[in-house]
């Protein structure tokens, strides 16, 4: 695809910035026009449920981190170094799959990407990767366990995060005020570990 022919809505446009680690993020949303879709990329085609693989990583991203394409998101399709998956829902659930595979996307990423700026997992070799398969009971228990963990989870998390954020606040406003001579720090002596 080139830049002319994306549009303003039509066939959604799932890319690597959409595929997240155990989630579809849905912001920052691209559409190609659907008369092109339909003539020339119609194979490409993304629907509800779908399990979606970074094939590309970067230092924030790992190459190989899986996601489920949500619901709504019809009509779709993934774009070069993104690819989607149908399953056979009565041996493997997508959100298990995209759990495990993204579970193991860092080591995947190391026996199996390719790349000195940014790892990459080619289709050919993203279809090898290996999976654990129980029952779809067991499957559907482990999902739920996951999903009810990280709900409880999630307000720690929130909380951590806003101290990390005030903690660099006043770091720089520290540095603001030591730079702009509002603090003396030449009577600061570094800290020394005392001898036992």
């Amino acid at each position: 695809m080139k830049s002319e022919h994306y549009s303003e809505d039509g066939v959604r446009v799932v890319r690597l910035q959409n595929i997240r680690e155990y989630r579809f993020d849905a912001t920052d949303a691209a559409y190609i026009d659907d008369s092109y879709y339909r003539t020339e990329l119609g194979g490409h085609d993304v629907s509800c449920g779908d399990v979606l693989i970074a094939g590309l990583g970067d230092e924030r991203n790992c190459v190989g981190r899986a996601c489920v394409a949500p619901q709504g998101i019809e009509p779709a399709i993934v774009k070069a170094d993104c690819f989607r998956f149908r399953l056979d829902e009565s041996r493997a659930m997508p959100h298990f799959v995209a759990t495990q595979l993204t579970a193991g996307a860092v080591h995947d990423a190391g026996v199996l990407s390719s790349g000195s700026t940014r790892s990459r997992i080619p289709l050919s070799v993203m279809a090898t990767r290996r999976l654990a398969l129980p029952t779809t009971k067991e499957q559907s228990d482990i999902v739920e366990f996951l999903d009810r963990e990280t709900a409880r989870m999630a307000p720690l998390i929130a909380e951590g995060e806003r101290a990390i954020a005030l903690l660099q606040e006043r770091r720089t406003a520290l540095i603001s005020a030591a730079v702009t001579g509002k603090i003396d720090v030449r009577g600061l002596a570094p800290a020394t570990a005392e001898a036992a």
